[in-house]
């Protein structure tokens, strides 16, 4: 009687133990991943949305950790090669066809299929990440290229506020708003040539709307073709009325000159000059769809940002608890947040998030909402290079970009080194090397 009493006892104070605490000690799960969003207020927005998904997983602890994009890869390389990578890292298309190639990514099939079906991702936008009927990265955000431009401008030097649809349109209003005045001259077109990817970003777009592409859908490169040559030729023809000196320009360089009124129209990622506007009070600004040739190819380049996820993950036991965090990112509510970084800058990849009424409330979207809805209607239209047939088609890919050979490209058209026609053999013959030391 006295042991049955002691075992009771016992299990009592096991009890009462539990209950003053609630639940059962768990054992805490840390996960790190990297991003490149170093802009404080970016940073801010992750945060944000790590506190929220904290309050929620109080056993997960996540940390964030910025490493710029031009770091990345070099950075990357280094962790695996010591066998510390993070757990998950922000990434974009060809940069993750560089990561699947190091064999440190793990696929996210089923984490992929079990977001679609919850929130219903834009067509298209997953096919950035597949490979071989995998996908080795999970779409978080999109960016989409499209016309930005000053309405007053038009109405001054066009007559109209309405934005140009076709190549004809497009390169008469770039003539027409092209123009001195008191302050100084405008140019129709903040237009890049540098050889970074930039430069590559504007001359591909083109491409896209002439109905080029770099790889057919076997992966043999097919860049000299006569809608390269067309591509490039427009492109050529648009540049007579940029600034001089956009040679060196990157994203910075055009923004500011589009925001100081140096420059009409702007081709970029959304409304990237959206958030400044705002800031400086000044509501002259607007956006459409890429303007493209009659006859030729709807649509635009686009870049998916989205989390490729390491095999180490696994090995550490925290798959379940990325998977969690990945999720989580995806409820409309935080994808806002994170999409908002950027508003109609960054854009979001399911019409879960597009339609959620919070996305639209945010302060800088309400005011361009109309032309907001006009450049998301692009998405669907959206490619890029390597991955214009479903997927991607060639593992080159990442090799190309980081090569720089469509920028340089553009900057031999854009200073008249070479012809329209001799830049696109030139640039065939660059990648037909590329492939075949990268394959």
């Amino acid at each position: 009687m006295k042991r049955i009493g002691f075992a009771f006892f016992g299990l009592l104070i096991c009890a009462v133990a539990l209950f003053a605490t609630g639940q059962p000690e768990t054992k805490k799960t840390s996960i790190d991943f990297w991003h490149h969003e170093s802009p404080t207020h970016r940073v801010a927005a992750f945060q944000q949305v790590i506190d929220a998904f904290k309050a929620q997983n109080p056993n997960i602890d996540v940390t964030q950790h910025v490493v710029s994009w031009d770091d990345s890869i070099t950075k990357i390389v280094a962790a695996l090669a010591a066998g510390n990578p993070p757990d998950m890292m922000f990434t974009y298309p060809s940069h993750t066809v560089n990561l699947y190639r190091t064999g440190g990514l793990t696929s996210v099939d089923s984490l992929v299929a079990d977001l679609d079906k919850k929130y219903s991702y834009i067509p298209g936008e997953t096919d950035q990440f597949k490979y071989q009927g995998h996908y080795w990265g999970v779409p978080v955000f999109t960016m989409i290229y499209a016309l930005s431009y000053r309405p007053s401008f038009f109405q001054k030097y066009v007559g109209t506020t309405d934005p140009p649809e076709t190549w004809d349109q497009f390169l008469d209003y770039a003539k027409k708003t092209t123009t001195d005045t008191p302050d100084g001259k405008i140019y129709g077109i903040g237009l890049g040539a540098g050889k970074n990817l930039f430069g590559a970003q504007q001359v591909y777009t083109l491409l896209i709307n002439s109905g080029g592409m770099v790889f057919d859908k076997n992966g043999k490169v097919i860049f000299d073709s006569p809608e390269t040559v067309r591509a490039l030729q427009f492109y050529k023809d648009l540049m007579q009325y940029a600034p001089p000196g956009t040679t060196a320009w990157a994203w910075g360089e055009q923004e500011m000159a589009f925001a100081s009124g140096k420059t009409a129209m702007m081709m970029s990622n959304g409304i990237p000059d959206a958030r400044r506007f705002a800031e400086m009070g000044n509501s002259d600004i607007a956006a459409a769809p890429q303007p493209y040739l009659a006859g030729g190819k709807r649509g635009s380049i686009s870049f998916v940002n989205g989390v490729a996820v390491f095999k180490k993950a696994q090995d550490r036991g925290n798959m379940d608890a990325v998977s969690k965090f990945i999720s989580f990112m995806m409820v409309p509510e935080q994808n806002a947040t994170l999409c908002n970084m950027e508003p109609f800058s960054f854009l979001p990849v399911t019409k879960a998030t597009m339609e959620h009424s919070g996305y639209w409330e945010h302060p800088m979207i309400k005011p361009l909402e109309s032309s907001g809805r006009a450049i998301m209607d692009s998405l669907q239209y959206g490619t890029l290079w390597g991955i214009e047939n479903g997927g991607w088609t060639n593992l080159a890919i990442g090799a190309i970009e980081s090569s720089g050979i469509i920028a340089d490209v553009a900057q031999k058209v854009a200073v008249g080194e070479l012809t329209p026609a001799q830049a696109a053999k030139w640039g065939q013959s660059e990648m037909e090397k590329i492939v075949a030391t990268a394959q």
